[in-house]
């Protein structure tokens, strides 16, 4: 349906100004309201930042300002100066009372203008920003220009697609970055509820002042009628896909159409994670889920989604730790990691073929892993120390000197979607202490060029904490094992950090102040550490092993989004990359002190077990155990029934707002069908109902003198039943006589209507009622108060 600009031709002046603004209309001033605040809402919820509260400010100031604007005559020219000038006042003012309150206004400005200006200089080096300032900036001035965009377009032009694009592409964008908590999904549930609503109303609008111009006859009741006919549309066209199942192949196409979308926007990625670098930012679910940088960062929030399911093709030694890596880096900086010198290059599905480094000391079992996906990924998750894959890659790598190739990371040259299975070899670091100590320090050249660089601001306590801890030891092993069982022992995890340092290096705030972090922390800080007393080492980031089913047969793995995780790769000759675990969340890793034999040379070249079919049995052993429940996709959750019942009742609500005749008869009528319907059944109706029926049944002048009687209640005078009207007001007058005026008018009123002389003032009446059970109330507060007291009157 296109809403198109109402009778804007018919305003416009020459200087482009409005003769006129339109008609101002209620309803759509709240909808358009309504989703200024679920699109606020829906960035407040993420929790990303401290004091995201004066967004929510600076929005509603916006709109309110919006329509003012928009209500006035003012030309387009004085409506963006205006705008302009009151953006900065409102912005300024709302970060200065985010400053210290012992500070002057002057002083507060100063010290804004410090934090921004320290800001764009970290940027225009590419360094990390963990300074929140710039993420409440950008998104105050986006907020101030969505809210005054939708106030204004609402009463200047009345332009629906003016007004939702912004709003959609708003909240679509935080939803993007922050998908994982189911509950949230509801606010795009309510925003397509009240956009489509907008919409229809706007059309209405458009096609009354059609009619108006036609000068058609329009019924009084029809803004209400199809208020209510759209209503109840809107509502069953998102019950409707609410219920229905989600599709798989819809959800892998987006995926592959937003990859594409973003493809031209790669080069300013690294910029755009410099710059929010102090956020808290939720894992996502989508296919890049570790990019070529990696900021240190201040936490996440995992869920227990399933990523991916791995099945090994034998069963793998018992003291095997399998770590599943997305990629590597080698240059650390600021707080953050990135690759350098890295190229790329395609290989086609089975034509994987490169030198890799010879590590004759390293065992050369090759053991196959079948992976099936849960989530679409563009970044392949292997095996540790990977060999072989049989999908089309993008590799990323380095070239050694020696013809060799160093391998970064593989990605798909398409994201893969759900459900897509790829096969790898890897080298699973079974390896003995004994081969570890012997491996020596004959490090080839190509490794400590790349993997012994410190970054400048390595702090001289960083560097002697090293040597503190590996002192008297002799072998890079038993360093590497001091350095881990430190960071274990001496570093408490926690899976988010509050605050970042504004000013001091991270590792060693890190390691000297704050000691507590997650693995992106642990595993930085044993890097750092050991390339400080020269022992290479990098930092791998994937997935921790995940859970191991208990299958006879093989090792399947199963691993979910908590399982997230950075560790150390450390180089030993001869012998290649071996993984340590510093994170104290993690189980420790144990190596045998000698291998047997047969493990060393062993090879896995033939599959053992049907990876497939162990696969399919494992799904569905998981959808017959009792009490666990269906996949999110397949269910009717919880959620959704809220949802729906809350729309039930809003629409309810705006029902009962249009139509207050229809309730009124309604709820006189209801009482007595109440009633005669609990009698019918030979029972005696409570009390309460029968006196609500009668009261109900009371003319307006009648249900108005009743209150001389709840007056007397009140005042612990209930007169006898046999009283009269008139001896019932006279029994109020002697106990409340500073209300005789108004009993007497509301008797006199209540005879003329008994004996048919004339019409009654209801407001009137409505009034004396009012004040004489004022007057009664203030009677009774003032016996309370004089009895506690021990006062009499």
């Amino acid at each position: 349906m296109k809403v198109k600009s109402i009778g804007l031709e018919n305003r416009l002046k020459a200087d482009g100004s409005l003769s006129n603004t339109l008609a101002w209309d209620w309803t759509s001033v709240l909808l358009t309201w309504v989703l200024i605040l679920i699109v606020t809402r829906r960035l407040l919820v993420t929790n990303w930042t401290e004091d995201l509260y004066i967004i929510a400010y600076i929005a509603n100031l916006a709109y309110i300002f919006g329509l003012a604007l928009g209500a006035s005559h003012f030309k387009r020219l004085t409506v963006a100066f205006l705008s302009f000038v009151y953006g900065v006042f409102f912005v300024g003012w709302q970060l200065g009372l985010l400053q210290s309150s012992a500070q002057l206004w002057s002083e507060k400005l100063s010290t804004i203008f410090i934090r921004l200006s320290l800001i764009i200089q970290r940027l225009s080096e590419r360094q990390a920003v963990y300074d929140n300032l710039l993420f409440l900036l950008v998104m105050m001035i986006l907020y101030w220009i969505i809210g005054l965009n939708t106030a204004y377009s609402l009463m200047r032009s009345r332009d629906g697609l003016r007004l939702l694009i912004p709003l959609f592409i708003a909240i679509i964008l935080i939803h993007t970055y922050d998908p994982l908590v189911p509950g949230r999904n509801a606010y795009l549930y309510l925003f397509s509820f009240v956009a489509l609503m907008l919409i229809s109303r706007l059309y209405y609008l458009q096609q009354k002042e059609h009619w108006s111009k036609k000068r058609f006859y329009i019924p009084p009741q029809l803004s209400a009628d199809a208020f209510q006919f759209t209503l109840g549309c809107v509502l069953v066209l998102v019950t409707i896909s609410l219920i229905l199942p989600s599709n798989r192949n819809q959800l892998d196409f987006i995926v592959r159409a937003w990859e594409k979308l973003k493809e031209p926007f790669a080069s300013l990625r690294q910029d755009f994670e410099n710059a929010f670098s102090s956020l808290r930012v939720t894992i996502q679910t989508q296919p890049e889920l570790y990019e070529r940088t990696l900021n240190l960062g201040r936490g996440n929030e995992l869920s227990e989604e399933e990523i991916f399911t791995a099945i090994a093709s034998a069963r793998l030694p018992e003291q095997t730790r399998i770590y599943w890596r997305s990629r590597v880096y080698d240059q650390y900086e600021n707080g953050q990691w990135t690759l350098s010198n890295f190229s790329t290059r395609e290989y086609e599905a089975n034509s994987f073929e490169v030198e890799m480094p010879s590590f004759p000391d390293r065992p050369s079992r090759l053991q196959s892993f079948s992976i099936y996906l849960n989530q679409p990924l563009a970044t392949l998750i292997l095996p540790a120390q990977p060999y072989w894959t049989n999908i089309a890659v993008q590799l990323e790598y380095v070239d050694n000197p020696d013809g060799t190739v160093d391998l970064l990371a593989f990605r798909s040259p398409d994201p893969l979607p759900v459900g897509k299975a790829y096969n790898a070899r890897a080298s699973p670091s079974t390896i003995s202490i004994q081969q570890l100590r012997e491996a020596g320090e004959e490090y080839p050249a190509w490794v400590a060029d790349r993997y012994l660089n410190l970054p400048d601001t390595l702090t001289r306590r960083t560097r002697d904490l090293a040597l503190e801890i590996t002192q008297d030891l002799l072998t890079p092993y038993d360093k590497v094992i001091a350095i881990t069982e430190y960071l274990r022992t001496h570093i408490t995890y926690v899976e988010t950090i509050e605050e970042l340092p504004a000013s001091q290096e991270l590792i060693d705030w890190f390691l000297f102040d704050y000691k507590k972090g997650f693995c992106n922390y642990y595993a930085t800080a044993e890097v750092l550490l050991l390339r400080s007393i020269g022992i290479p080492a990098r930092l791998a980031v994937g997935f921790a092993e995940g859970t191991m089913e208990d299958l006879q047969t093989a090792n399947v793995y199963v691993v979910r989004q908590r399982d997230a995780h950075a560790w150390p790769e450390v180089f030993f000759p001869n012998i290649g990359w071996i993984e340590f675990e510093p994170t104290s969340s993690q189980p420790a890793i144990s190596y045998l002190q000698e291998l047997e034999k047969n493990e060393s040379q062993a090879e896995d070249t033939t599959s053992e077990i049907n990876p497939q079919e162990i696969y399919q049995r494992l799904q569905e052993e998981k959808g017959n155990q009792p009490g666990v429940s269906a996949p999110p996709s397949n269910r009717f959750p919880f959620l959704i029934l809220t949802i729906i019942l809350f729309l039930v009742l809003i629409s309810l609500l705006i029902w009962i707002k249009f139509n207050p005749q229809k309730v009124s008869k309604a709820y006189r009528q209801l009482p007595d069908v109440l009633e005669n319907g609990i009698r019918s059944l030979g029972f005696s109706p409570p009390m309460i109902l029968v006196q609500w029926n009668q009261s109900v049944k009371l003319s307006p002048i009648e249900k108005s003198y009743q209150r001389i009687n709840s007056a007397l209640k009140i005042l612990g005078c209930p007169p006898p039943i046999h009283y009269t009207p008139s001896e019932r007001a006279s029994t109020l007058l002697k106990v409340l006589p500073e209300a005789e005026p108004e009993i007497n008018q509301l008797l006199a009123h209540y005879q003329d209507m008994l004996y048919g002389k004339g019409e009654t003032n209801q407001v009137e009446t409505k009034q004396l009622e009012h004040t004489i059970l004022r007057f009664a109330w203030q009677k009774r507060l003032r016996f309370a108060l004089m009895k506690l007291f021990g006062r009499t009157e």
